[in-house]
């Protein structure tokens, strides 16, 4: 037997070297490294279960390839991309051949998709919402037609304007949100689209466990921006004594004071007027950032402004009953000693609820602060 080594030529030595050297598994871009044809390699090919992340797939031919479970972000298709026969299930590719296979059988629509993929933003996202239906004739071509044209636009701000207004095109509440949550798995949704999915989930579907379960899980994203829209319906009474723990899990890994001092503000507006009153920091108008230690100056300030609060309502009430109102809203040197101790325990109640208070005060440290400022309190007669 006479062994021989196949003769590689000089052209297929640099594509393999090219394909070796090649850092990454871009797809379109080994294809053209490894010198496949993509009109003619790819015909009934397996595809399945690829990564085309960062592919320019635009004159490739999938004609009968199995496409299934195909996944990427970035990717480029266009009219060229041959799609004729291929098995798109559960694939990024599924969207589009719907999309193509709709329009072949409905041309009567085309134009009006085209149009509206061109339109200003402005008003192109107000004719969809109330043009749309009324010009498709019927809820389930216009809802098809809002969801190709939401995938197809570029333009950042135009497509969210469409998010919000194509809400009228489908013909219930819940095939609205089951196309929300359809964007939430999409892996080429950007941080923009994604904060208007989650607003708008937020503020229609607060009341669906489902949704607020997925709110409490972008509690954790990145994007602080997001992580603010999911607070007030996570928050919410219901939703919030069900998961509790779930919820003071996340607070507790939030970086950003801001956010920390909505946790806190929504936080009081379940835990009771005395909460509201005690954690409002009245120097700076804001809610208490839970992270800042609770030291003896701000315990006496938080009991000194939750005085002042209590008053302000008695004298607001009063006024709103039409009632004969002498009162004022100084606070007397006596009113805050009486409130300390209905106050001291009320901190620790609110830490012993999950609240991550870091209380730093203490009841000698506090009775200093009250004669330094003993001055300063106005003695009402």
């Amino acid at each position: 037997m006479i062994n021989s080594t196949p003769e590689i030529s000089d052209a297929d030595k640099t594509k393999l070297s090219a394909i070796a050297e090649f850092e990454g598994n871009n797809f379109s871009t080994l294809v053209s490294l490894s010198g496949l044809s993509k009109t003619d390699d790819f015909i009934g090919a397996d595809l399945s279960n690829v990564d085309f992340s960062n592919s320019d797939l635009r004159g490739f031919n999938f004609t009968d390839a199995d496409l299934s479970g195909c996944y990427g972000v970035s990717f480029q298709i266009d009219e060229t991309t041959n799609l004729t026969g291929a098995n798109v299930s559960s694939s990024i590719f599924a969207l589009e051949k719907e999309k193509r296979e709709f329009f072949s059988m409905h041309k009567d629509h085309l134009a009006l998709f085209t149009r509206l993929q061109k339109e200003y933003w402005t008003t192109g996202a107000l004719w969809v919402g109330e043009n749309l239906r009324r010009t498709s004739k019927n809820f389930e071509a216009s809802a098809k037609i809002a969801k190709y044209l939401y995938a197809g636009v570029k333009d950042e701000t135009y497509k969210n304007q469409i998010l919000y207004g194509i809400r009228s095109t489908f013909r219930t509440e819940e095939e609205y949100k089951e196309f929300l949550l359809n964007q939430l798995i999409d892996p080429q949704i950007t941080q923009r689209s994604l904060r208007g999915v989650i607003d708008i989930l937020g503020k229609r579907f607060a009341s669906d466990p489902v949704i607020n379960r997925i709110l409490l899980l972008h509690l954790g994203h990145e994007n602080k921006d997001i992580r603010k829209l999911c607070i007030p319906p996570v928050m919410t009474r219901r939703f919030f004594s069900q998961n509790r723990e779930a919820i003071f899990t996340r607070i507790k890994n939030e970086s950003d004071p801001f956010l920390r001092m909505t946790y806190t503000q929504h936080f009081a507006a379940n835990a009771g007027p005395r909460a509201a009153q005690l954690l409002f920091n009245e120097d700076k108008k804001a809610y208490h950032d839970y992270a800042v230690p609770i030291d003896d100056r701000l315990f006496f300030g938080f009991v000194r402004g939750a005085v002042r609060a209590q008053k302000i309502a008695r004298k607001a009430a009063r006024i709103q009953k039409g009632m004969n109102v002498s009162m004022g809203t100084d606070v007397r040197y006596d009113e805050v000693v009486e409130a300390m101790d209905f106050y001291e325990p009320e901190l620790r109640r609110f830490r012993d609820m999950g609240l991550p208070l870091k209380l730093a005060y203490s009841v000698e440290g506090f009775k200093r602060q009250l004669r330094a400022a003993r001055e300063d309190i106005i003695e009402v007669e």
